[in-house]
């Protein structure tokens, strides 16, 4: 087991946040160990996030510490963030993220207007093929707010609004989960105590972890893999699938990254009683 020592791991800052009073008051490794189960026992992210640590701890404890470390001091330049200050740091980093990805979209809209005045014609919309095509209707659906037969630069960016409008995706949760390194409940984490964890962490034998009470694991709900309904004793189940359909769909369930390709299946009259599931054709 290795110990750390603070000016060292903290990648040769020279603020090094310090523990609040209460801290000092939980020394010992059990009692720290047992403060973060408390607070993960009641939140299924921060008990797989606990999980997921003490198992990185016991196979490289070094870049468990260099992780949370630098996550830390991402957000807190000192060494010493609140919950508030994650929340704003998520905000922020969640609103740059869409605006990069509204800016991506407007540039994917301009790149259709082919004469550059700042509009989509119906005439440039007709003269494109493919996915493009399908994108390019696809907007014009959604998109001409007034109902002029053309998507104008203000159309386009309210266009880009809606889709990444309540769409982002939360790519910073781990964020959060550094409050599970609050070994004193100040409402603040420092380098001190995500250090101190770690080391309690590593210092837990695997059988007196074993002993401890098992902590809540997050289960997903399983899928069906297709919504056809129970078929008949006696009929014969045909599944269908396929590399590539005979055509571009109008409506897109492959998002603005991928293609949607329709197919036509005729069943034919026979006595023959058949059930027929085909998963979505994607590409």
């Amino acid at each position: 087991m290795r110990r750390f020592h603070l000016i060292a791991a903290c990648i040769g800052l020279a603020a090094i946040a310090q523990p609040g009073p209460g801290f000092a008051q939980a020394q010992d490794p059990a009692e720290i160990v047992a403060r973060l189960e408390a607070a993960a026992k009641d939140d299924p992210e921060m008990a797989n996030y606990l999980r997921a640590l003490r198992r990185q701890v016991g196979r490289q404890q070094d870049q468990a510490a260099r992780t949370a470390l630098q996550q830390l001091f991402e957000i807190g330049p000192r060494g010493d963030v609140s919950a508030e200050e994650i929340e704003d740091y998520i905000a922020r980093r969640q609103a740059t993220r869409q605006a990069r990805v509204r800016g991506n979209l407007v540039g994917r809209y301009l790149s259709w207007d082919l004469d550059g005045d700042g509009a989509i014609s119906a005439s440039e919309r007709d003269s494109f093929q493919g996915s493009e095509a399908a994108e390019i209707m696809l907007l014009f659906a959604n998109g001409d707010a007034n109902g002029d037969g053309e998507i104008g630069l203000e159309e386009m960016l309210a266009h880009a609004m809606a889709e990444t409008a309540g769409k982002a995706r939360n790519s910073w949760k781990r964020q959060h989960q550094l409050m599970l390194f609050d070994l004193d409940g100040n409402g603040r984490v420092t380098s001190a105590e995500v250090l101190a964890a770690i080391d309690a962490l590593a210092d837990m034998p695997p059988e007196a972890a074993a002993e401890r009470p098992t902590l809540p694991r997050v289960t997903q709900p399983a899928k069906p893999a297709c919504d056809a309904p129970e078929p008949a004793e006696d009929a014969d189940v045909v599944v269908l699938t396929g590399y590539e359909g005979a055509a571009l769909a109008t409506a897109s369930i492959a998002g603005l990254d991928g293609v949607t390709h329709v197919a036509r299946v005729e069943i034919e009259p026979g006595t023959a009683l058949s059930t027929c599931c085909s998963p979505p054709i994607r590409t």
